[in-house]
């Protein structure tokens, strides 16, 4: 597990610990990882995040790469699967679940390869934690490997 100091710091402010095994992940968040990986074309998808008319080939040609195709579909916010709202107070809350599932999540596609698991967090007008993953790739990259390059505070799993 890799982060920046932006999200050390955020942890350390809200007092939250990774791996927290008291943290219990909300059902929708259950859910959507119970659906399951899929493989298509050696591109790795949450089942449930794909659209109903998914087609490989052309989403292939209209994406990047791999990787940016896989981060796009395999991109969630957290505050979209768990019933609150973004108001004040519920960042720990939000964090606690992003990480609980970012940890569940790597269990699940570690049957499938080397992937990286991005969890970040925006703090402006509104809040935002989002996770997204993509499998590994030489010449392939979505996130800056300095994290520290990043505007958002970021834990990456590996």
């Amino acid at each position: 597990m890799k982060m920046n100091k932006s999200m050390k710091k955020l942890l350390g402010e809200l007092s939250i610990v990774p791996k927290n095994k008291e943290v219990k992940l909300e059902a929708r968040l259950v859910s959507l990882l119970m659906g399951g990986i899929v493989d298509y074309a050696g591109c790795f998808f949450l089942r449930d995040l794909l659209p109903a008319n998914f087609d490989i080939q052309a989403s292939l040609e209209a994406a990047f790469d791999q990787t940016g195709l896989e981060c796009e579909i395999n991109h969630i916010h957290v505050d979209d699967y768990v019933g609150l709202d973004k108001s004040i107070g519920c960042e720990k809350f939000f964090i606690e679940q992003g990480m609980c599932y970012a940890f569940s999540l790597q269990k699940l596609l570690c049957k499938s390869g080397d992937f990286k698991i991005i969890l970040s967090c925006t703090f402006g007008p509104i809040f935002d934690c989002n996770i997204r993953f993509h499998k590994k790739r030489l010449g392939e990259i979505w996130l800056e490997a300095d994290l520290e390059k990043c505007d958002d505070s970021v834990m990456v799993l590996e």
